[in-house]
C-alpha cells in the first residue's frame, strides 16, 4: 500500500490536487474497524497534507463507520462521507487543520472496515 501512495501517480495526482509536490510520505498505516471501534474528533497534524483511501467494498453505512468532516469550531458538520472502495479523501493540513472523526462501527459487518492513511511534506509548484 505504502508503495501504491509513494508511487509516481499518486505524486501527480496529489499534485494536481494541492498545487504541492509530495517530498515524502511522514507516517503511513492501514486503519481497520470492527463492531465498537470509533475515533474521536481529531485534527490531523501540520503535515503538508493527509491521504485517506478507503478499501472496504460494498460498505453499508447502517454499520456506521462514516467518516463525519465538521466546521473549523468543531461545533457543526459540514459533511458525512460513508466509504467507497477507493474513494479517496485529501486534507489540507499547512493552513489549517479540519476537526473530524469516525462514526462507531455499530453493527457486525460481513468485513472491517478499512482505510490507508499517508501524511505528506510537500514543496509548492
Amino acid at each position: 500500500m505504502k508503495g501504491l501512495l509513494n508511487s509516481p501517480a499518486m505524486s501527480e495526482l496529489l499534485l494536481h490536487v494541492t498545487a504541492r509536490k509530495p517530498s515524502r510520505i511522514v507516517q503511513c498505516y492501514v486503519s481497520r474497524f470492527r463492531k465498537g471501534h470509533f475515533i474521536y474528533t481529531h485534527r490531523d497534524p501540520g503535515q503538508s497534507f493527509g491521504v485517506a483511501v478507503n478499501l472496504t467494498r460494498r460498505w453499508d453505512p447502517n454499520h456506521g463507520g462514516l467518516t463525519v468532516i465538521l466546521d473549523e469550531g468543531g461545533s457543526a458538520v459540514r459533511a458525512c462521507l460513508v466509504p467507497v472502495a477507493f474513494q479517496t479523501l485529501v486534507f489540507d493540513t499547512s493552513e489549517r487543520s479540519t476537526p473530524h472523526f469516525v462514526s462507531m462501527v455499530s453493527a457486525t459487518p460481513p468485513c472491517a472496515r478499512m482505510a490507508a492513511i499517508a501524511r505528506y511534506d510537500a514543496t509548492v509548484e
